[in-house]
């Protein structure tokens, strides 16, 4: 995942910048709250804001814990029926794929639509195997490739139809 950050870094700037009622959060073995950083004018401002947020990186991804944290706390604030929630991850889940399972099915509760965002989908020969994208599977509306500038670009006419 780290070799596209970069990319969906600018991805997540550019929706936030179109879509004002847009939010974004980040995880990793903990959920951080990125809108106000991400909407920084200041670029360099901006990475060392992420920085200090991004803190526990490269520990594994607790993709259950996080949606847990996301559910309990942020949801109820910037989830409604309209909502349509994009999460952007590989699906590999260091922590408990039934709990991914459970926050997962909360989540597709509260939203009109979950769009995953897979970057491994645009690999040759890549199946979503792991037990955290298994796990999640039955509440994805859209399970998309996210590998290329082309492939998030292709989105846009899923997106405006919401």
């Amino acid at each position: 995942m780290s070799m596209y950050t970069g990319t969906f870094l600018r991805f997540i700037h550019g929706v936030l910048d179109e879509f004002r009622e847009a939010e974004a959060f980040l995880f990793h073995t903990r959920l951080a709250y990125v809108s106000d950083a991400m909407k920084e004018k200041d670029a360099a401002r901006a990475l060392d804001r992420l920085s200090l947020l991004a803190q526990g990186a490269g520990g594994g991804t607790r993709i259950g814990e996080s949606l847990a944290t996301f559910n309990r706390w942020h949801a109820a604030r910037v989830i409604h029926s309209r909502t349509c929630v994009m999460i952007v991850s590989d699906g590999y889940e260091t922590g408990d794929s039934a709990l991914l399972g459970r926050e997962m099915a909360g989540l597709a509760r509260r939203c009109r639509r979950i769009v995953w965002l897979n970057p491994m989908m645009g690999w040759e020969g890549y199946a979503p195997e792991a037990a955290g994208i298994k796990a999640a599977l039955p509440h994805i509306d859209l399970l998309a490739p996210a590998h290329t500038l082309k492939s998030l670009a292709a989105l846009e006419s899923y997106l405006v139809k919401l």
